[in-house]
């Protein structure tokens, strides 16, 4: 029999590890050269020695300590592609899980980052933004940990740990409900990661990336226990979701997860219907 439950955490583990501020680490590098991460990093180191107590001034090197780890996974995922292309046949795509394995080697960690965050935290117990940032950069850590091993469980348990806190000191942070659902669908915690997803929805109603993700987790919720109707509010999302997203390759991507769940509830001619249209994104977007 298929485990998906096997399937699905090694599909998360992969999105937890490559996610930061809910887009890629990658994207985030690309738009950050390292002049200016070193120069964060004179500005808050310069802060710190001129007063050791102020929580501010750990809380940005912790920031630019992150800037860094965010360049050094991205030459590392440029390697970890290059390598991989040798290995894989002409014409096919290289899977982020393969990209994921290949970047394990390279040893990439925020752990400065995060004792920085710690030492602000200590010196503000209520600095939310530390929490949040802390939280972000175990994510981060967790791309160079075996996804399989304990050790990446208790990472995202840490990240788990530090968002509780953000949202009990501001109820109202759409990215730390975000970033919560991801992990809770992680350790299969369906309608909990649903119940947050919907949270953030309402306090940032106009992002189809939310509908995108809480229509997966319907989706993933609907693989565990069959029900027709988790389906159906997985394609409700996902077609919300295709209503707010303008980019080609996006909405390509929509469509072909809303098939899947279409040929879930075996709906053969919307299936088709999205799988050509899918397709047809797919064209457009190449030059």
């Amino acid at each position: 029999m298929f485990n998906f439950l096997s399937c699905l955490k090694s599909v998360l583990s992969v999105c937890i590890a490559l996610t930061v501020n809910g887009v890629f680490v990658i994207s985030a590098a690309q738009s950050t050269p390292q002049n200016d991460c070193v120069a964060q990093m004179k500005v808050a180191v310069n802060a710190i020695n001129a007063n050791p107590k102020d929580a501010s001034a750990f809380y940005k090197r912790g920031l630019a300590y992150g800037c860094l780890t965010s360049q050094e996974v991205l030459t590392a995922v440029g390697k970890s592609r290059d390598s991989v292309k040798t290995k894989t046949p002409a014409g096919q795509d290289v899977s982020a899980v393969e990209i994921l394995r290949q970047l394990k080697s390279e040893g990439v960690s925020a752990e400065k980052a995060i004792v920085d965050f710690s030492h602000a935290i200590k010196l503000n117990p209520k600095y939310k933004e530390a929490y949040l940032a802390r939280a972000l950069s175990y994510l981060t850590k967790g791309i160079g940990i075996d996804m399989e091993s304990p050790e990446f469980d208790q990472t995202n348990k840490k990240a788990l740990a530090d968002l509780n806190r953000v949202i009990l000191l501001d109820s109202n942070n759409s990215q730390a409900y975000k970033e919560r659902a991801l992990i809770r669908l992680h350790f299969e915690e369906f309608d909990l990661s649903i119940a947050d997803y919907t949270k953030a929805i309402m306090l940032s109603p106009n992002q189809y990336k939310l509908y995108e993700a809480r229509g997966s987790a319907y989706y993933w919720k609907g693989m565990e226990s069959f029900e027709k109707q988790d389906f159906q509010r997985s394609v409700k999302d996902i077609t919300k979701a295709i209503g707010l997203a303008t980019d080609p390759r996006v909405l390509s991507s929509l469509h072909d997860q809303r098939a899947d769940s279409y040929a879930l509830m075996e709906d053969k001619v919307n299936e088709a219907t999205d799988r050509k249209k899918a397709k047809e994104l797919e064209k457009a977007k190449k030059p």
